[in-house]
Parts: C-alpha cells; sequence; structure tokens
C-alpha cells in the first residue's frame, strides 16, 4: 500500500477482529445471562468488574 497511516489502520482493524474471535473462542460466556447461568450452576458468585477514566 502506498498510504502508511491506512496500511496501519488495516492492520490494527485485523489485528481487533482476529482478537475478538479468539476472545470468544476461549470457552468463556458471551453474554451476562450466559455467565449467570455458568455461576449458578458452578454455585458461585458472579463478579462483574469494569472502569472508567472520567
Amino acid at each position: 500500500m502506498r498510504n502508511p497511516v491506512l496500511a496501519g489502520a488495516l492492520t490494527a482493524l485485523a489485528l481487533g477482529a482476529f482478537a475478538a474471535a479468539a476472545m470468544a473462542a476461549d470457552g468463556n460466556p458471551a453474554t451476562y445471562d450466559e455467565a449467570l447461568a455458568q455461576a449458578r450452576q458452578q454455585d458461585k458468585v458472579l463478579v462483574i468488574d469494569f472502569y472508567t477514566d472520567w
């Protein structure tokens, strides 16, 4: 490609897609309801961890 910015953006997009696919394939639940059902089945609590910088 002649435009290095475009090449970098396309590379980042491709890597992001691969990373998202890899996370979905690791066996972890994909939705809140799936995670809650799995936690109840294993008699565990469901911990939701999040943060923000604002």
